[in-house]
């Protein structure tokens, strides 16, 4: 069992505890030994407060999902009070490597005897690949703050944070800025372009005329050409330089990172 540590009032509290008991001894007198007597007995309690501050405290990781950089994503715990008396506010704290700082900290409000709680610690992932959890730590102490107790629960996990993307809703394909849609929005390509035939429609001035259907023409009495879909394969390279005088010397936003992201959008 971890014993509580001082905290900085708690080491304040005991200097002067100890300043007054001493001076109690060199010149003994009521008031130093009252005020000497007072300190000890606060120190004492918050002690022995602090000591029993997690007792029956239990905590379970909730199963979670993996996460994406730069959006929000939610590693749920349960705390679980098995004492019959009620348990003062809790500090939930795991280390966490993409996130800023590196550690997740969340308040826990007071229990109530045998209660259950589900906690949300949601977090917003800013570095991209796999992680391991190992160990989560809660914080508890006396009510005047001048003791806290740790405790240790071994809660493995794994969690992937992917590269962030942006919803691409169409990727318009433009053919030296002649692309043309037809009336149901379909990418069509100007005459001589793409594979399959679409139909036939008038003549325009950037038609090529070895394209002309003469049969449809003479019909219409005006120059008609034959039309074709655009290619539906489009074949798209992205390179990705790790050169460090190319990247970038920010460790969240960079060339690198940048690339990343254009890449999982498409």
């Amino acid at each position: 069992m971890i014993l509580p540590l001082p905290t900085r009032r708690g080491v304040i509290i005991m200097l002067t505890a100890i300043g007054a008991a001493g001076a109690t001894m060199v010149n003994p007198g009521p008031v130093s030994a009252i005020i000497a007597a007072i300190l000890l007995a606060l120190l004492a309690s918050g002690f022995v407060t602090a000591l029993m501050s997690l007792h029956g405290i239990d905590l379970v990781r909730e199963p979670h999902r993996d996460g994406r950089r730069g959006r929000a994503v939610n590693l749920p715990v349960r705390i679980i009070n098995k004492s019959r008396y009620f348990r003062q506010a809790i500090v939930i704290e795991e280390k966490c490597s993409f996130v800023i700082g590196g550690v997740i900290c969340v308040l826990v409000d007071p229990l109530a005897p045998r209660e259950t709680r589900e906690v949300d610690r949601t977090v917003t992932p800013l570095i991209r690949g796999s992680y391991e959890f190992k160990k989560v730590r809660i914080i508890g102490g006396d009510p005047g703050g001048l003791f806290k107790r740790r405790k240790t629960f071994k809660l493995p996990g794994l969690i992937t944070i992917y590269p962030a993307s942006v919803p691409i809703s169409s990727i318009p394909l433009h053919r030296r800025g002649r692309f043309l849609p037809d009336s149901s929005g379909r990418p069509l390509g100007i005459s001589g372009q793409g594979q399959e035939f679409f139909g036939v429609r008038e003549y325009r001035s950037h038609d090529e005329f070895r394209f002309v259907h003469w049969k449809a023409s003479a019909a219409k009495g005006t120059l008609m050409v034959k039309e074709f879909e655009v290619d539906s394969v489009e074949h798209i390279t992205i390179l990705l330089d790790t050169e460090k005088a190319e990247v970038g010397i920010d460790q969240f936003e960079n060339n690198f990172e940048f690339i990343i992201n254009t890449a999982a959008s498409i």
